[in-house]
């Protein structure tokens, strides 16, 4: 494992086209680092496996643009996750709910609301239905259809729903459906769908990943950006993640995917396709950790609701 020290001339070795970088910092456990090629900086957890020192006997790194910005911002983003799990109590959250695994009764019903909801996908936004929409420019009942069928099965949460359904760009629909539909990822597509995307202020892995990841679960994977960031911290892996969606960085979750997948096949779970990695961590590692139920106030004691209170007679 490598230890880094502040000034020290870096690369990434799963990430080779973020070029060299510099570590401008070491707090603690942490360093941040600046690369060349990348939108902004990074932290790692050290010692680290995947960055190394940088041979290049003429390596001379540029000044790093992040540097600045990072240090007139009050709030510092991450790539760890907000809150820590460990693969034990994942495992552990999960079996608590469905201790028969995959191949419980209570796990078809998970399968079979993917289906469902696929089909309803197909039904009313199939590929022939998309392109004819598009073409006829009636984006006013794409965007509906769209809308219900994320609010539906909750795979985009409403608001954004109503952001993307509000989107009236042929091309954004265009390349949205091209997107979703075709079995190979279309890098010119993705584009496209990002400028859209980003127009709107709805570039998040979600709103990227939900269709495919319903549409085609043996290949693409719903990416949840705080279950996923957790996953891989607990299996330590670093999978450089970017807050906005690339398909450089989807193809990274993709392979923190599959890589769940043995681990959770090495624990004794099947899991079929990569739907069922994406519900594990839906259920083993939520986007939010549920709020501590407040006590009520009142007269009523701990005894319970048919207890007297204070200064009166229980019934006889």
């Amino acid at each position: 494992m490598q230890m880094l020290r502040a000034g020290d001339l870096v690369r990434h070795r799963n990430v080779p086209e973020w070029g060299l970088g510099v570590v401008v910092e070491v707090e603690g456990t942490v360093a941040v680092i600046c690369f060349e090629q990348s939108e902004r900086h990074r932290e790692f957890r050290i010692p680290t496996e995947v960055v190394e020192i940088a041979t290049d006997a003429d390596a001379t790194p540029r000044r790093c643009p992040h540097k600045a910005a990072r240090a007139a911002s009050t709030k510092r983003k991450t790539t760890a996750p907000k809150i820590a799990m460990t693969w034990e109590a994942m495992m552990a959250a999960f079996r608590a709910r469905f201790a028969e695994g995959f191949e419980g009764s209570g796990w078809s019903a998970e399968r079979a609301t993917r289906e469902e909801t696929a089909s309803r996908i197909r039904a009313a936004l199939g590929r022939e239905a998309w392109l004819a929409h598009v073409a006829g420019g009636s984006f006013d009942e794409l965007g509906k259809a769209h809308r219900e069928i994320v609010h539906k099965s909750s795979l985009i949460h409403p608001v954004q729903a109503m952001k993307l359904a509000a989107i009236r760009d042929g091309a954004f629909w265009t390349a949205y459906g091209d997107w979703v539909w075709n079995d190979a990822a279309n890098p010119a597509a993705f584009d496209l769908l990002m400028q859209g995307l980003v127009s709107a202020g709805q570039a998040n892995w979600p709103n990227v990943t939900a269709l495919r990841a319903v549409l085609h679960p043996k290949t693409d994977f719903l990416v949840k950006p705080e279950s996923t960031k957790r996953a891989a911290a607990a299996i330590q892996i670093d999978i450089a993640y970017d807050s906005r969606p690339t398909l450089e960085g989807y193809k990274r979750m993709l392979e923190l995917a599959e890589k769940l997948k043995e681990r959770l096949v090495a624990e004794g779970l099947k899991a079929n396709d990569l739907w069922d990695v994406a519900s594990f961590l839906r259920m083993a590692a939520p986007e939010t950790e549920p709020k501590p139920k407040k006590k009520k106030s009142g007269a009523k004691s701990a005894a319970g609701e048919g207890a007297s209170g204070p200064g009166e007679a229980a019934a006889g």
